[in-house]
């Protein structure tokens, strides 16, 4: 309530959105609570299609989202790194080597692709629409997990996580425990000023 307050009237959600493309992203036990959540909200829902081909599919969204954080990142820290040269492990130092490489003319078109992909999204979700997805791809991965595994659960999950980023749409995310006893996530996506809508269809999920 202190973060919403004076903001606009809230939008009331009355139908559920799904995207068939993001369950290849997760693991069977998440597919099936991602279901089994769209059937607990009792709302008409429907799948939501040709939204991110324009744009390369989930993964053409996530490298959208990495040319504008790498630049971001880049921008604040690069003349830092260049000058103190510190120590970093290698994921983060690719990834800060990847981030310099970015240009100003790389950013520059990665956010005209954000504003229409915010503009496309907003309207496929319409005025009480909620895109019901994955919150990230399974459970964390375990300590003993590979480097290399870890990264590609990273990558899986930032393809779900681009969509609420790139468009800055509210989403919160319903807590869930697969039969393995791992903790997973459902996300819920609105349309701008749904905050307090989102937080009351997760409580009626559940999530509370």
């Amino acid at each position: 309530e202190i973060l919403l307050a004076g903001e606009p009237a809230e939008v009331p959600l009355t139908k559920v959105w799904t995207l068939a493309e993001a369950g290849a992203q997760t693991d069977r036990e998440t597919r099936d609570l991602v279901a089994d959540l769209v059937r607990t909200l009792e709302l008409p829902s429907a799948a939501l299609t040709g939204l991110t081909e324009p744009y390369g599919g989930l993964e053409g969204l996530r490298r959208l989202y990495v040319t504008i954080q790498g630049g971001e990142a880049w921008l604040t820290h690069g003349e830092w790194i260049s000058r103190r040269k510190p120590i970093f492990g290698p994921p983060i130092a690719q990834r800060f080597l990847t981030a310099s490489l970015v240009t100003d003319e790389e950013v520059a078109q990665a956010r005209e692709q954000m504003a229409k992909f915010r503009s496309d999204l907003q309207s496929a979700l319409g005025k009480g629409g909620v895109l019901v997805l994955p919150a990230a791809a399974g459970p964390a991965p375990l300590m003993t997990e590979t480097e290399a595994k870890v990264d590609e659960v990273r990558v899986r999950t930032m393809r779900l996580t681009c969509p609420a980023g790139l468009s800055g749409l509210p989403q919160v995310t319903v807590p869930r425990r697969g039969t393995d006893g791992l903790p997973r996530g459902v996300g819920l996506l609105g349309p701008e000023n749904s905050d307090r809508a989102l937080l009351a269809l997760a409580v009626r999920a559940g999530g509370a």
